[in-house]
């Protein structure tokens, strides 16, 4: 319980800016300071956490610029439904994480984010702004679109959480050995 406190204190002490409102609320964007830290460590600690967090980093980096310290991720979650009864997993949740860092800062933009199918008996929900899934609600009730979008939501803010302790945190000692 304290390791959960602890860290819910650092995300939120050092976000400067928070997350900016957006007519869109599946389009998040936020700026971090973090003092005395220059771009290219900050940049390899974005790499590490993406090593780290992701089945494979060479997979869902789409873009990784050195010059200007800018790495583009395409990833994606599995969300889980559960019901009465059980629980299951259905589909793929994609969205692009877009992470800028510069001496002292770096900034994170999430967007993108829609729902595929990854059997023959799932359907795809397509794109998170939609109210309704995109293949009807014949297939894919409000209920089980709403409850796949909470999902995951809940673990995208979850991986961003994360990003911010490792990305972000003071005590890391880097390795010089």
């Amino acid at each position: 319980m304290k390791k959960v406190f602890l860290l819910l204190t650092l995300v939120f002490s050092v976000s400067t800016y928070g997350q900016q409102p957006s007519s869109n609320p599946y389009l998040l964007t936020e700026i971090l300071n973090v003092d005395s830290v220059p771009a290219q460590i900050l940049y390899s600690r974005v790499k590490l956490f993406i090593a780290e967090n992701f089945k494979s980093a060479k997979t869902v980096i789409q873009l990784d610029d050195a010059e200007t310290k800018t790495i583009v991720v395409k990833g994606g979650v599995i969300p889980y439904i559960k019901n009465a009864f059980a629980g299951r997993t259905y589909g793929i949740s994609m969205f692009t994480l877009k992470i800028q860092c510069k001496d002292n800062k770096y900034k994170y933009t999430l967007s993108d984010i829609y729902h595929e199918k990854v059997s023959s008996d799932e359907h795809s929900g397509g794109s998170f702004e939609n109210d309704k899934p995109a293949c009807g609600t014949a297939f894919l009730n409000n209920k089980a679109w709403h409850k796949i979008k909470d999902n995951s939501i809940e673990q995208i803010n979850s991986l961003i959480a994360l990003m911010k302790v490792q990305v972000s945190s003071k005590n890391i000692k880097e390795d010089n050995f």
